[in-house]
């Protein structure tokens, strides 16, 4: 399994702002080949959100983010105050 970390900030008294997109990349997201979670985060007095995203293969964790790239454009737009982060994470799960 992969992780798909994606980070970026909206500046502060966006809460309204962030949980209306999270709410609506909630089902497209879910709904991507090899998904297997998604968890939405933020600070809101600073602004930062970050999105952790499971996917079955690394495969399913690129695609998904060719596949977001457009919408999360068109749905942020202007609002991201500096360059977004992404990162993908093999995770490992402990025998004990």
């Amino acid at each position: 399994m992969y992780a798909r970390l994606f980070q970026f900030n909206l500046g502060p008294g966006q809460q309204e702002f962030a949980e209306g997109r999270a709410d609506i990349f909630a089902p497209v997201i879910s709904a991507l080949q090899g998904h297997i979670s998604t968890t939405f985060m933020a600070d809101h007095a600073s602004g930062e959100v970050s999105t952790i995203t499971v996917w079955e293969t690394r495969a399913d964790a690129e695609a998904a983010g060719e596949e977001l790239a457009p919408w999360l454009k068109q749905a942020l737009g202007d609002k991201v105050l500096e360059p977004s982060t992404l990162k993908i994470f093999e995770i490992y799960e402990p025998k004990a």
